[in-house]
Order: structure tokens, then sequence, then C-alpha cells
């Protein structure tokens, strides 16, 4: 079921006037953006827009130009590698499949957690096993990852993520590989997730899933965010039928809000 807004909750990460991208290559320009507390914060946008590149500063896979991402009310700088891989994961859009098993591969997830030794406690399995439960990938954990179709690597992935149990959780394009039906089960765990207290930022170029089940739509275009608000709100304004050159509606079907975008048609 789609979620409904939420209101009064506080913001947790705060960017500001963020100037970032590669050695070579500024890819965003200026971007502000506020995350609040406990919601899904979806970042859409055309292919090449900067969504994933933003989504890598904030995990400081990439290093900003300029400007600033605060955590918590802190510079994710002054966070150390160990303590903002407890509050921070990500997801990331491509990865190379290693050779190991399934369930190796999901408790890597909890190594911020692990003392120095690197013990696998009790607590820790039943963590991956949760996650792997909440995933659908129990049944595969003896398996090698190389093995697995796309879609079923991208669940162990996230598998890998949700073992994190990180504060926040950065999704870059979390239904890749996914056919129709295992799409909507992934935005129905993510939606659980976010109602469990943590916080999701993820990035999706499926548009009635982005507004059916956010909380807060960003739109972004040439590296920059030019409209973010609740998903009616953004649907309202019309920048999204400006920036994907499409016609945007919203129906009510069977008691549910359902988003439609079809093709923009030329008038004559």
């Amino acid at each position: 079921m789609p979620i409904t807004q939420k209101e009064g909750e506080e913001d947790v990460i705060e960017i500001s006037d963020l100037q970032g991208g590669y050695s070579d290559c500024q890819v965003l320009h200026g971007i502000s953006l506020k995350v609040p507390e406990g919601c899904i914060t979806t970042i859409i946008g055309p292919n090449g827009c900067g969504k994933s590149t933003l989504l890598k500063t904030i995990a400081r896979y990439l290093p900003a130009f300029s400007g600033s991402i605060c955590c918590n009310g802190k510079d994710i700088a002054q966070y150390s590698r160990k303590e903002f891989a407890r509050i921070v994961s990500i997801l990331p859009q491509w990865r190379e499949a290693p050779f190991i098993t399934v369930e190796r591969l999901v408790l890597y997830g909890r190594f911020p957690h692990l003392s120095f030794a690197r013990k696998i406690t009790e607590r820790d399995a039943e963590i991956c096993r949760q996650a792997m439960m909440d995933t659908g990938t129990l049944n595969m954990r003896e398996k090698d990852i190389r093995e697995l179709s796309g879609g079923e690597r991208q669940r162990v992935y996230l598998a890998m993520t949700l073992a994190q149990d990180s504060e926040y959780l950065l999704l870059d394009e979390p239904t890749t590989y996914l056919d129709i039906a295992q799409k909507y089960e992934i935005m129905e765990l993510i939606c659980r997730i976010c109602a469990t207290g943590k916080s999701i930022v993820m990035t999706l170029h499926d548009l009635p899933l982005a507004f059916a089940y956010s909380d807060r739509v960003a739109v972004m275009e040439g590296g920059r965010i030019c409209c973010c608000g609740t998903p009616q709100a953004v649907l309202e304004s019309g920048t999204v039928d400006r920036v994907f050159s499409v016609e945007s509606h919203c129906v009510n079907v069977a008691g549910n809000m359902e988003y439609v975008f079809l093709p923009a048609y030329s008038k004559g």
C-alpha cells in the first residue's frame, strides 16, 4: 500500500550549496536539500542529471568540491570511517559479483559493528538472517553470488545493506533488474524499514513507484534540484511534465492514489 505523508519530522541530513562530481568533471551545481527524519525521500530526474553522483557524495564515495553535508548536525567529514558506516549505508546501482556465498556477503554488512577481531556474534548472525528473510534470499544463502540472476543479486545486496542496520539508507535504483512483482515487494519492504524510524534517500527511474511510495520527491535537472516537496505538490507544480516531457495524472484506484505518466503529445 502506498504510504501517506508524514508531518512534523525533523531534518536529519542537510545539504547546503553542494558542488561536486569527478576530478575532471563537475556534475553537481549548488545542491541544497533537507532530508526529513523517518521519511522516504526519492530523487528523480533524467539520465545523467547527477542522481547517483549526489548519493555517492552523501556516502563519502566522492569528495565535495565545496558546500556542506551535515548528518545529525555534524559535517560528514568529521565522522571516522567506521562511525560513519554505522550511521549511513548505501546500495550502489552497480557492483561487481565477487567469489563469495550469499550468506557471507550479507555478513559483510555487520563489519562496521564488529570488534577489532571481527568476531560474528549470535546477534550479528540473527540480524543477517532476518535481512535475508526480509529480502527473500534466505533460501539461496549457500549459493555463490555469481550463480544468481541480476534480480537475485540485487536483493542480496539489499540484504547486506539492511544487515548494516544504519540510521540512514541511501538506495541507488533499488528496483534495478527486478520484475514488476518484485519491484512492489521491495518497495513495500522499504516502507516497512522506514516505519521502524530509519530515514531513506533513494533514486528511482520508475516515476509511478517514486510518487506512490515517497514522502518527498526531489526533481533533478542538469545537476541541480529544481523542485522538491510532497508527491502531490511536485506533481501539481508541472515540473515533472516539463523535465520528462510527459503528461502526469493522479487517479483514485480502489481508494488509493495512483500516478500515471503518459508521453506528451505534440499539440499541432
